[in-house]
């Protein structure tokens, strides 16, 4: 019987898993956009090789239909009318709502959209979501089972929602249908390029009704709303530790039940359990001190060096006052100097004035 390999590298932005650290760094580029392979005939990158050599293909084959708003040519007038409708200008958006301002590209995403303005009928028995359409309510009651029925033919992605595996495939094709009209940003996803944009726009439409956060994104404001709850969702299966995010129980299963270290310093051979460490690791290496102390001119690459730093050299202890004058010194040695050079005393004679108050 085969051998199951462990699945220990997960992924810190979504419920991915993989035994194979490379597999894992290559999806993650799905999060941070990181696209070190670069087309030499045009200004095409990608984060994968095979994405690039599928890429390539396209210089060969002849694309007549050019459209007029950016460089995008196809070999299919079929094609060129389907890439027209992602340029989010007025014209293009067909689709308007009959009861707010909001207007799409696609049909798809005004149904979409139309459910805010509906009654949600669907109620999840696990958590207080809920939703107008009973295939939604379905693909949540998957974040609760964890099961994932759709996978890529492609590679060992698996996913519990269709849209995200068709939007996953983009990937390997290379097809970033999704285009910003402020700067060179393109995506597989729509919902990608509305985030994207409010980058430019600074707007945040999501609101938490609790508090005054604001998201850019639904995903975000969701995960918020979660610090208002006492639900926690998500269980260890090694102890009883439980946490309202999945990123949490991420970082404690590795932090505590695993001497994994995935992340790897990119200028040297330390590794850490967490993105977060790696990052402050990685900026004692860049020279960067971006605290301060704020009693002199001390200067640090962490908070924790300050906090140290100030115990150290600002903090007072009352039990080195002077027993003969208002003098508190920084340490017992300082304070025994004191005593010779000011008073002219030892500390015998301080501890006799003090017995003798």
């Amino acid at each position: 019987m085969a051998k199951t390999r462990s699945r220990n590298f997960e992924c810190s932005y979504c419920d991915y898993n993989t035994d194979n650290w490379k597999t894992l760094e290559v999806h993650e580029r799905i999060h941070t956009g990181n696209k070190p392979f670069k087309c030499d005939k045009c200004d095409h990158s990608t984060a994968q090789m095979s994405n690039l050599k599928t890429h390539m293909i396209s210089h060969k084959i002849e694309r007549p239909y050019k459209c007029d708003l950016c460089d995008y040519a196809a070999a299919h007038k079929c094609s060129l009318t389907s890439h027209r409708k992602t340029h989010s200008t007025e014209r293009t958006r067909y689709y308007k709502c009959d009861k707010c301002d909001y207007s799409a590209m696609a049909k798809g995403h005004l149904t979409t959209h139309m459910e805010i303005h509906e009654q949600k009928q669907y109620h999840c028995t696990q958590c207080d979501f809920s939703t107008v359409r009973k295939d939604g309510l379905e693909g949540h009651m998957r974040t609760h089972t964890g099961e994932k029925p759709f996978k890529c033919d492609t590679c060992e992605y698996v996913t519990s929602h269709k849209q995200a595996l068709t939007a996953h495939n983009r990937i390997h094709t290379g097809e970033k249908p999704y285009k910003c009209d402020e700067c060179d940003y393109a995506t597989t996803q729509w919902s990608h390029l509305q985030a994207h944009q409010r980058t430019h726009t600074g707007e945040k439409p999501y609101h938490c009704d609790k508090c005054d956060y604001k998201a850019k994104n639904k995903g975000a404001l969701t995960t918020h709303q979660r610090t208002h709850s006492d639900l926690k969702l998500y269980e260890c299966d090694l102890c009883d530790y439980r946490a309202k995010i999945l990123t949490n129980l991420k970082v404690h299963k590795r932090g505590k039940h695993s001497n994994e270290r995935p992340w790897k310093c990119s200028y040297c051979d330390f590794a850490m359990k967490s993105r977060f460490e790696l990052t402050r690791h990685e900026i004692t290496h860049s020279g960067e001190k971006n605290f301060s102390c704020p009693h002199c001119d001390f200067r640090a690459a962490q908070k924790r060096y300050i906090a140290a730093h100030i115990k150290k050299k600002h903090s007072v202890k009352t039990s080195n006052k002077c027993t003969f004058c208002d003098h508190i010194a920084k340490s017992g040695r300082s304070l025994k100097a004191h005593f010779r050079k000011v008073h002219k005393r030892d500390e015998a004679e301080s501890n006799n004035q003090n017995s003798s108050k």
